[in-house]
């Protein structure tokens, strides 16, 4: 036993604890504490291992959240899991995996969001996509979806 690499262990388990991490986010947390990059590497695979680390099922709840709470497009989930060190791969699963929650969750954001507004010039319905487009939906579901809306 290597007591280096049982606090090292220890730190990711008491980071695992308040949420889940990515495999970069999780190396990143213990290169600040520690600076042997091969404990690092061995607690790292030991947790992937254990599924305590796990970038596919992350990306996928990740999704899930940001469609269904957050109303997130897929141009921003995709950006913000690049930024924790997600494979493109993974991120386009978890993406095609929320891609028919994500138009429902476009229409449902909509009406919350022109309730007690009034859309009736084009400028409105502008700003109104622009807003869209800034929460990472893609242009192509934002007309169909404004169209679906707003014209009726």
């Amino acid at each position: 036993m290597n007591p280096k690499r049982d606090k090292v262990l220890r730190r990711a388990i008491n980071v695992l604890s308040y949420r889940m991490r990515t495999v970069k986010e999780m190396s990143d947390k213990l290169m600040e504490k520690c600076d042997d990059e091969e404990i690092v590497n061995d607690v790292l695979f030991e947790l992937c291992q254990k599924k305590l680390l796990d970038d596919k099922n992350y990306a996928e709840l990740y999704a899930q959240d940001a469609v269904n709470l957050k109303n997130k497009g897929q141009y921003r989930i995709s950006a913000e899991l690049a930024l924790k060190g997600v494979e493109k791969s993974v991120i386009q699963r978890a993406i095609d995996s929320v891609a028919e929650e994500e138009y429902a969750a476009l229409l449902n954001y909509i009406e919350s969001y022109t309730r007690g507004r009034v859309i009736e010039s084009y400028n409105d319905v502008e700003k109104l996509k622009a807003h869209l487009y800034r929460r990472g939906y893609a242009m192509s579901d934002i007309n169909s979806a404004v169209r679906e809306t707003i014209d009726n």
